[in-house]
């Protein structure tokens, strides 16, 4: 089970990877016992979830002017460093392959759209995505997530109902060789390092739920709210450091405000004993290879979020002067799924290819992935059944 479906990665360049979140977990073998699934069967992410065709229709506005080309705009460095990673990585002959191949389903779909639609209207763009986010959204805003914990340790996937004390209507999809506690974050200290025996970590990955003013300010509804935000002395008194073997990595989802990634960084890595090696970014691209929205000036919505990486070590040693390696850029369709990140363990082997993965572990966790332990007060919300069909 060591490499379960390695399937993800579609091309590495030197610039980075172009990875699939679909296709990571497009074949899971289930038993069930469950009168609307055959006793065994195959199971896959809903591909209506990454159909994002064509880029959200978002203007380009500078000091109240429609901006439409932006190559004269005065980005910031990061932001132009992440252009330029993907441009070099579009020159790729094998990233021309996979992206024209998927330009030419769009194309295709998007003909048959509109012979189907009515004369005169076009159909809106992502809209199977978008419907598809909203329908799983409105079937789980009202489950309650109790406290408890399970696994899965076959080498088969399971169906099960009424997990935590839910509704029996609602189904879940147990991937093989899970683990989960189904626990608040401020549970983690207790539930690890409380035992005679402490377990500890190869790698940790982690999405805090980051507290900015730009999420306090978006009216979100309730129900797609997800994990309470954290500020980040929150997030710096979580036992990462206790968690991690030394020489573990931590990978950290972290969001484009520079003052998070500086606190990240220079103060809640310290807190934790962890060193700072690396950043990734990761690129949210259309199907056809197209970011999803405009490149931004400011700290306005882009189409890259930030992967930092560390690495324990028990007598931190100042890096200055030791140049950081060259940031690399992971490249993806992503699932209309509000937080519901690509997994990014294919490409961590890769990356660091003499480390041991065997212990790995994911804090604020949505769903399962195998070989993990995963942990959070929402950590089951997206194996719901509804996001998966038969293949």
């Amino acid at each position: 089970l060591t490499d379960w479906l390695d399937m993800s990665i579609l091309l590495e360049t030197e610039e980075g990877w172009i990875i699939s979140h679909e296709k990571y977990f497009d074949k899971v073998q289930v038993q069930s016992s469950d009168e609307d699934l055959s006793s065994e069967t195959y199971l896959k992410l809903n591909p209506d979830l990454f159909e994002i065709t064509e880029p959200f229709k978002d203007k380009l506005v500078i000091n109240g002017k429609r901006v439409k080309d932006d190559s004269k705009l005065d980005f910031s460095n990061i932001t132009l460093l992440v252009k330029g990673l993907y441009e070099g990585m579009r020159s790729h002959p094998d990233s021309k392959v996979i992206f024209e191949q998927s330009q030419k389903c769009v194309e295709e779909e998007s003909h048959n759209k509109l012979e189907e639609s009515s004369p005169g209207r076009r159909p809106s763009s992502n809209a199977k995505a978008v419907q598809t986010a909203r329908d799983f959204f409105d079937n789980v805003k009202d489950i309650q997530w109790p406290e408890f914990h399970g696994q899965n340790p076959s080498s088969e996937g399971a169906v099960m109902r009424s997990m935590g004390g839910c509704d029996s209507s609602h189904k879940f999809i147990f991937l093989p060789n899970t683990k989960f506690y189904c626990k608040d974050v401020s549970e983690l200290d207790k539930t690890f390092c409380g035992k005679e025996k402490e377990e500890r970590f190869d790698v940790i990955v982690m999405d805090p739920p980051w507290r900015n003013k730009f999420i306090r300010r978006k009216k979100r509804k309730q129900h797609e709210a997800g994990y309470q935000l954290i500020d980040d002395d929150g997030i710096a008194k979580l036992p990462i450091g206790k968690l991690l073997k030394d020489d573990g990595l931590v990978v950290c989802w972290c969001t484009n405000a520079k003052s998070h990634q500086d606190a990240l960084i220079n103060e809640i890595f310290r807190d934790w004993n962890v060193k700072y090696l690396e950043t990734w970014y990761w690129l949210k691209v259309t199907k056809s290879g197209v970011p999803i929205c405009h490149f931004n000036i400011d700290n306005r919505k882009q189409p890259y979020e930030v992967i930092i990486i560390g690495i324990r070590q028990e007598n931190l040693t100042s890096s200055h002067g030791a140049p950081a390696p060259k940031p690399k850029i992971v490249v993806s369709v992503p699932s209309s799924v509000n937080s519901h990140k690509p997994p990014l363990i294919d490409i961590l082997r890769r990356r660091f290819k003499n480390r041991s993965f065997e212990h790995k572990c994911e804090v604020f966790a949505r769903y399962l992935i195998p070989g993990f332990t995963s942990f959070g007060n929402e950590v089951i919300k997206l194996q719901h059944s509804n996001l998966f069909v038969e293949r």
